[in-house]
């Protein structure tokens, strides 16, 4: 190593709590950016496989809509027409008594060698597989789940609706990407999937593996209503609902990165301006520019490369927190994932750490770039430098206000964009921020005009310690002002959202009992009520009123395009308690009508009067988009249809939900009579109240991994304003020691210290409200409704607003306690005076 590295890693190993810091704050953004990429592909790839283990080899379904097909249609195709490979499938969701949902899927071990047979290549998985599927009520799931069940094999697990199932097999010895497709999954015979779904005689759909020409042939002599799609059709539908979900939460942890960057170049701007005075005097004895600058680069890529490495270890400890939040959050807004185990993507963790490294290089190669070029007779001139620093602040205001006004055009143009968009929000962020030492020095002139001539000389002193201290805090500023004003832009999207959602519950929970299955997932496709249970909720004498309603997936097309794959309700007259925001009122829904939902309209950018052909068991049937109304019960939308005109047009009485009106204050006695009947298990019934709360615990449980990010950004910005201030009163003892020895006492030495750090962390909590406010408008006006289709009403949140200066506050007294940890000894510190 050479002289001037020993000599510069000294610097390092004689403040360790800098390079503690430097490190902690690479490591948090680097785990940030791992932690949500790792349990974002967690859940990619456990959908992938889940589906896999769906669609096996299939090139082809062949479907008929809620019903299913009948048997015998199997039958004929593989007798009549000779379609081999071909094989049977029942498929539906069957609720536990423990509360947990699981996929049941029934084949026919006989027709499934061409498509799932990975499954049986061990032998003891096949000798296992075989008990399974040869027994009644008997099913097949993983080792793993049978653990999570408490169950041994042939144990019973106890289901909502009908007697227990046995546990005929405990798939062991599978491969590891074997045992995650099939989690959350039983396997069963088909004839045990069709008594526990009560599908008898009937299939879900048929699985083909054909040619194009094979295809297209059978396509043109299906029977009406019946539908040939190819097998990623329905998979590729699903992701779509979840990518723009994904993409906010990608850019979200970017956050943590960006204020890390600012953090690294905060620390080498300081570890530079430490040792101006040495670097001249290399200089002077012949050390080049391009040493400085190499030797610069060097230190910031060892902190930056260190740092990574210990953020990618955070990372994954945080992801295995953070996976369980982002399949719960997918279960109740999207599809059902069971995803237990974290994916160790080599991509993300190389990722991470070469974001961090870069980063760590990029932040640096200023401050490296200044030093170099500082000829030594400038650098004992501390005035120079703060002349610099007025410069370099004059600039940064013109270049951020231009910055603040491009991305502020790039929301309004960039309308169907939502990568542009985002980009966007991160251009308001740090123009925004980075007006802050212009706000902070103009606040500091305009509070030292302000106190009077005479006295106050302590606060005069701590106002002007501040604005003397803005080259080397204006970034740490910066920084804290980014993290801050998140906090606000993050908090009121979500208090406006919440507050808008309540208004919608408050609108459209018109009824005071809904009725409907406890398997959310089985209700979403399709599967309805007991026909008799709704006629007898309809008699009961309580009973005022009663709206059904049915929920089912359609496949649809528009244009020629398609097929798509979208939910559809249809449901008894109600309009009046929909707000519609796009087309006029309608009065009614008729034949040939239907409603969207503002999400399904923005998503697929459909105006209305826009005619989309439905697939149902008797043929296309074309509907005409005549309004859209404000719905936030999913953010892929759907549409809505009256329930007769439904009814002729699918030939489907099936109804998935009820929505009871009681006379007087009946509602609980109507409650317990309905869970007292026979036919209601599997069923649940809840007050308007408690699906309100309901509504309410989902969306807080959607939002607790924006919180969690939230937070990481929060730490670094926190860990690089308690740097730059403890590392500026480091610098400044000098200063202090001569205040001390011209009379200042210990204790008005503590309040000056003191002042001028907390009016830093006051400052940039101050200064993050109007660019936080300005944010959350953004992403309350543009983003939501461009990502998620989305029109929220801007709500204003106090309470964030006075919490934000106390953040910036404590950060700034523990960096006050961090420098002042040491003894005060005037004498040593003017030594060199």
């Amino acid at each position: 190593m050479s002289l001037l590295a020993r000599s510069q890693w000294r610097y390092l190993w004689k403040h360790p709590w800098l390079l503690l810091i430097s490190w902690l704050g690479v490591a948090v953004g680097v785990a940030g950016i791992v932690a949500m990429d790792l349990a974002i592909r967690s859940c990619e790839r456990g959908f992938s496989l889940s589906q896999d283990s769906l669609t096996g080899k299939a090139s082809h379904w062949l479907v008929a809509g809620e019903a299913g097909l009948p048997e015998s249609f199997y039958t004929q195709l593989r007798l009549e027409r000779g379609l081999r490979p071909s094989a049977p499938v029942v498929e539906g969701y069957l609720s536990l008594k423990t509360g947990q949902s699981f996929r049941v899927l029934g084949i026919d071990p006989l027709a499934e060698g061409p498509f799932r047979g990975q499954w049986l290549d061990d032998g003891k998985a096949n000798s296992q597989m075989t008990t399974a599927l040869t027994h009644p009520r008997t099913v097949a799931l993983t080792a793993a789940e049978a653990r999570r069940l408490g169950i041994d094999l042939n144990g019973k697990i106890p289901i909502e609706d009908g007697e227990p199932i046995v546990a005929g097999a405990l798939l062991s010895g599978l491969k590891p990407n074997q045992e995650q497709a099939l989690q959350g999954q039983l396997l069963c015979d088909i004839s045990v999937a069709q008594e526990l779904l009560h599908m008898e005689g009937r299939l879900s759909r048929i699985e083909l593996i054909l040619s194009e020409p094979e295809a297209a042939s059978l396509q043109a002599s299906l029977p009406t209503g019946y539908q040939l799609l190819a097998a990623t059709t329905r998979s590729r539908s699903r992701q779509q609902m979840s990518n723009a979900f994904f993409l906010n939460l990608r850019a979200l942890s970017m956050l943590s990165l960006l204020v890390g960057g600012l953090l690294i170049y905060n620390v080498i701007h300081f570890l530079v301006l430490q040792r101006r005075v040495w670097m001249g005097q290399l200089r002077i004895l012949g050390v080049t520019g391009g040493e400085i600058r190499s030797q610069i680069l060097a230190e910031a890529g060892w902190i930056g490369a260190w740092g990574s490495l210990l953020g990618c270890l955070l990372g994954i400890s945080l992801a295995r927190l953070l996976l369980p939040l982002l399949t719960r959050t997918i279960n109740d807004l999207y599809y059902n994932l069971q995803v237990s185990q974290t994916y160790l993507s080599p991509a993300s963790l190389l990722q991470g750490c070469l974001l961090g490294w870069g980063c760590s290089l990029l932040a640096a190669w200023w401050p490296a770039r200044e030093a170099a070029r500082t000829p030594p007779a400038q650098v004992l001139r501390r005035s120079l430098l703060e002349q610099g620093s007025r410069l370099w602040l004059s600039r940064l205001t013109r270049l951020a206000a231009v910055g603040l006004a491009a991305s502020w055009l790039m929301l309004l143009l960039a309308e169907n964009q939502l990568a542009l968009n985002l980009v966007a929000m991160v251009g308001l962020m740090v123009s925004s921020a980075s007006l802050t030492p212009a706000l902070v020095l103009g606040a500091q002139r305009l509070c030292l005009r302000s106190l009077p001539r005479g006295g106050w000389m302590l606060l005069k002193l701590t106002l002007g310690g501040v604005e003397r201290s803005l080259s080397r805090l204006g970034v740490a500023l910066v920084a804290m002002t980014v993290a801050l004003s998140a906090i606000i832009s993050i908090t009121v999207m979500v208090y406006s959202f919440r507050l808008s959602l309540i208004d919608w519950l408050g609108r459209t929970l018109s009824s005071d009992l809904y009725v409907g299955l406890a398997n959310r997932q089985a209700a979403k496709g399709g599967q309805g009520l007991p026909p008799e249970l709704v006629e007898r909720v309809a008699r009961l004498p309580q009973v005022e009123k009663q709206l059904r309603a049915k929920m089912t997936p359609v496949y649809y097309r528009q244009d020629g395009s398609g097929p798509f794959l979208t939910q559809l309700v249809a449901q008894d007259p109600d309009l009046g308690r929909l707000r519609f925001v796009v087309g006029p009122t309608p009065q009614k829904i008729g034949p040939g009508q239907a409603l969207a939902s503002e999400p399904f309209l923005r998503q697929h950018h459909l105006p209305v009067g826009t005619k989309l052909q439905l697939q149902s068991p008797s043929g296309p049937v074309t509907v005409e988009l005549i309004a859209g109304f404000q719905d936030y019960a999913s953010d892929s939308g759907y549409l809505m249809m009256d329930l007769e005109a439904y009814r002729q047009a699918f030939r489907d009485p099936g109804v998935t939900g009820l929505g009871v009106t009681v006379r007087g204050d009946t509602a609980e006695q109507v409650r317990a009579e309905i869970l007292r009947w026979p036919d209601s298990r599997g069923l649940e019934v809840r007050s308007q109240k408690a699906l309100r709360q309901l509504s309410v615990e989902i969306f807080e449980q959607t939002f607790q991994v924006t919180r969690l990010l939230q937070l990481l950004a929060v730490v670094v910005a926190g860990l690089g304003t308690l740097g730059a201030v403890a590392a500026n009163q480091l610098e400044r003892r000098r200063e202090y020691a001569l205040w001390t020895c011209l009379g200042l006492t210990s204790a008005e030495r503590w309040r000056l210290r003191w002042g001028e750090a907390a009016l830093c962390g006051l400052w940039a909590g101050l200064a993050a409200w109007p660019c936080g406010l300005l944010q959350a408008y953004a992403m309350v006006t543009f983003i939501n409704r461009r990502a998620f289709g989305w029109s929220l009403e801007f709500h204003l949140d106090p309470w964030t607003l006075l919490a934000t200066p106390f953040l910036g506050l404590l950060a700034a007294t523990l960096a006050v306690l961090l420098a002042g940890s040491e003894r005060n000894r005037p004498a040593e510190d003017l030594r060199q005076e």
